[in-house]
């Protein structure tokens, strides 16, 4: 489970006691302000912790929704244009109109906190998005696994979050000729 500072304070009741506590292993501390009472906490949370505005997007999404079996190195996550630049290595910022940040956002419970992630729906017009800069091979592999489960997506959900982009028709005529 995440902890952050002022929780921990509560808990321990001084700056000196926590770090005595991270000194005995009692807690460990993630990042600055950030706490875990596991070594390795899931780093999706750590991220989703971190920046409460930010929404898993991209590979780490693939992933998570199991549509890929290849975990990316590096947590992706969107956040609106006009947010601060994220100085982490191993996070990787797509920026996003403030309007498309909250179309197609769902929470998922992942073991020591929950996250917010875009929809398998709203991953399936980024992945449209995206095709061109993609590996040819893990494109298919995501094609493959929207072909199984396309009957299972919820297309007033797509056509409401396409609405927000400005090549839509485009979009929506290759997600027709690709996946459904």
């Amino acid at each position: 489970m995440l902890y952050r500072y002022d929780q921990v304070l509560v808990r321990f009741g001084s700056a000196y006691q926590i770090s005595k506590a991270v000194d005995s292993r009692l807690i460990y501390k993630v990042e600055r302000g950030l706490y875990s009472d596991e070594r390795h906490p899931n780093p999706n949370t750590v991220v989703c912790t971190l920046y409460p505005q930010a929404v898993l997007t991209m590979e780490t999404a693939f992933y998570l929704h199991g549509l890929t079996d290849v975990a990316s190195d590096v947590v992706h996550v969107a956040t609106p244009r006009n947010a601060t630049r994220i100085r982490n290595e191993w996070v990787r910022q797509h920026f996003m109109e403030p309007v498309l940040m909250n179309c197609g956002v769902v929470a998922m419970n992942k073991g020591d906190g929950a996250v917010r992630v875009f929809s398998r729906e709203r991953m399936l017009i980024e992945l449209m998005r995206a095709s061109a800069g993609m590996s040819p091979d893990y494109y298919k592999e995501l094609i493959i696994s929207y072909r199984a489960i396309a009957n299972e997506l919820d297309m007033r959900e797509i056509e409401d979050c396409l609405a927000l982009y400005s090549r839509a028709d485009a979009l929506f005529d290759k997600m027709q000729k690709e996946v459904l």
